[in-house]
């Protein structure tokens, strides 16, 4: 086999859609009549930094929704989700870089059933890989004869890198997935043409990358079979602490469309989704969130969504049938949405249909930098909405990212003013985060074409966990150092909620009760991840106490 890595990152493609029924789809490639073998996904454990302060985890939402789709066509599918099979279990990595978090190796591979005959595996986050390339070791070792496919946004920014660095796997399938994966399920059972699945790649013979078509989008996203929640160990999450939103006890993820229409030169949807953006039907949304309620006792539902808000008609019509279904739930946008759609009448309906927290992501307060990492935001109008939002009573919270490749410090001032003003405002809380070129996107081609990111590697992987950690100074900005560019993120970040908290004192009373209480209650994400680090710090005094 060849030595040679392609490091290229595949541009932004054009999207392509399928335009065939998902019920004709499940009917195309379903199993085969009497066919009992067993496909198994794995959603590996979690994979932080040691010293991080924050660490959301969710769900395995897109295992879920694969499985969905698999057990629609009549296939025997089991999920194995790392995390969750044993949430509280934090370890120190080998190397001390990182918190491993749910079952280990060997406790994982245990749980994957002896009669697997393909085994999909999940990789989101390339700051995970070098971890769970040892689970991807470890699974071929015990099941040599499976085939092993491996999907997700980091197997889809990096598939050649990722083929060759684990040849422990078979296939890799880049883009969306649940068609692409049920087409090769039903090539590898039936002895189909493996050239015919979209999205598919594979290493021959000769060391070659032979890559099929682009995995085309689905475009009748609604009709998709449900995530198969009854797989999974959905009661482990029901805690009060590691959620992406604030915990409510009962939180359950939700995607209401897939895609986002823009194309940020930082962010890698483009390589993983193409820039087409499809919305659900309102209707089908309402109907899911109903049946979660109903199935798992749902009272929070948090929404996944890439960029949740875009069309305000459709916003106003979902908001409609949850009042009109007496709905009486909060739900969350936890992973920041746009603001166009954000005005008064719509943020009025948000909040009376049960909308508790919205995250606006305007990346930065400089409209120069704003231009450089092509974010199309109105600054003037997202302050406008954002004002209408805490008036409203919404709990609100804003994103921002310094040090990109080109930002000048005067820009990153701006950005750090502008958080301030946002507190004096009255929102409730703000990230400020360090750039970091993530694989796939257009920033991260650029800077390895100019030779500025070094190839893909363990230390590359290393140091994309910086996020959130304030001990890593990895940067890749030209005119601002990695320790310069921390020090203005943590200075921004304490006086952000110095201003907050001083200037609505009300919220220091709660925290402080907050702290000192038997339950720790969040009421904004600041104080969900204090509440999180409190729970990580109790589960690693217990663990070394064992």
């Amino acid at each position: 086999m060849t030595s040679a890595i392609t490091n290229a990152v595949t541009p932004v493609r054009l999207s392509q859609t399928d335009q065939r029924h998902v019920a004709d789809m499940l009917k195309e490639f379903a199993c085969p009549k009497g066919d009992l073998r067993r496909v198994q996904l794995v959603r590996p454990f979690s994979v932080l930094s040691a010293s991080t302060y924050s660490a959301p985890l969710t769900l395995p939402v897109g295992p879920a929704y694969l499985a969905g789709t698999l057990e629609a066509a009549g296939y025997v599918v089991g999920l194995v989700d790392g995390l969750g099979a044993d949430i509280h279990r934090v370890e120190l990595s080998a190397n001390g870089l990182y918190n491993v978090q749910g079952a280990g190796i060997e406790a994982l591979v245990a749980m994957i059933p002896a009669d697997s005959v393909i085994i999909g595996i999940s990789l989101m986050f390339s700051q995970e890989w070098v971890e769970q390339r040892a689970l991807i070791k470890a699974i071929r070792a015990a099941f040599p004869n499976a085939w092993l496919v491996a999907g997700g946004e980091h197997v889809s920014a990096l598939t050649d890198y990722v083929l060759r660095d684990a040849p422990e796997i078979n296939f890799a399938i880049s883009g969306e997935g649940e068609f692409a994966f049920l087409q090769l399920v039903h090539a590898l059972f039936t002895g189909g043409d493996l050239d015919t699945v979209s999205g598919l790649s594979r290493i021959d013979q000769t060391g070659t990358l032979i890559s099929a078509s682009p995995s085309r989008r689905i475009a009748t996203i609604g009709e998709l079979p449900r995530p198969a929640w009854h797989l999974c160990n959905v009661h482990n999450y029901f805690i009060d602490n590691w959620t992406m939103g604030i915990a409510m006890g009962r939180n359950m993820p939700i995607l209401a469309t897939r895609g986002c229409p823009y194309q940020c030169t930082f962010c890698s949807n483009p390589n993983m989704w193409t820039t087409r953006y499809t919305m659900r039907p309102a209707t089908d949304v309402v109907d899911e969130i109903e049946w979660l309620v109903r199935e798992y006792q749902a009272n929070s539902i948090d929404f996944f969504d890439l960029t949740a808000i875009v069309k305000r008609d459709w916003i106003l019509e979902f908001c409609a049938e949850l009042e009109r279904r007496e709905i009486k739930i909060v739900w969350q946008l936890p992973s920041g949405t746009r603001s166009e759609a954000l005005d008064d009448d719509t943020l009025a309906a948000l909040y009376r249909a049960g909308c508790r927290l919205l995250v606006y992501a305007p990346e930065s307060g400089s409209e120069e930098t704003l231009r450089l990492i092509k974010k199309k935001v109105h600054l003037p109008k997202l302050v406008e909405s954002v004002r209408s939002a805490v008036r409203q009573g919404h709990t609100v919270k804003v994103n921002i990212v310094i040090g990109f490749p080109k930002e000048q410090l005067n820009d990153m001032i701006q950005s750090v003013l502008f958080s301030l003003r946002m507190a004096l405002i009255g929102v409730d809380d703000c990230n400020i985060a360090i750039f970091s070129p993530y694989p796939g996107s257009e920033l991260y081609q650029q800077l390895r074409a100019a030779d500025k990111v070094p190839a893909p590697s363990d230390r590359y992987f290393n140091d994309l966990v910086a996020q959130f950690d304030f001990t890593n100074a990895s940067a890749f900005c030209e005119t601002v150092s990695g320790q310069r560019l921390t020090f203005i993120r943590v200075f921004g970040l304490a006086m952000f909620y110095v201003v907050a908290y001083l200037s609505h004192p009300s919220r220091l009373v709660r925290l402080v009760r907050n702290i000192f209480a038997e339950r720790f209650q969040a009421s904004n994400l600041f104080e969900q991840r204090i509440s999180d680090a409190l729970a990580r710090r109790r589960q690693n005094k217990k663990s070394n106490m064992e």
